[in-house]
């Protein structure tokens, strides 16, 4: 499953899932 890792701004990495969760993201922690 297409997923897209960015950082947010507090330097967070996060995961969209570009399937399930287009405009929210999972923050990893």
């Amino acid at each position: 499953m297409p997923t897209v890792t960015v950082v947010d701004w507090t330097g967070s990495p996060v995961v969209l899932d570009l399937y399930k969760q287009p405009l929210r993201g999972v923050i990893l922690l």
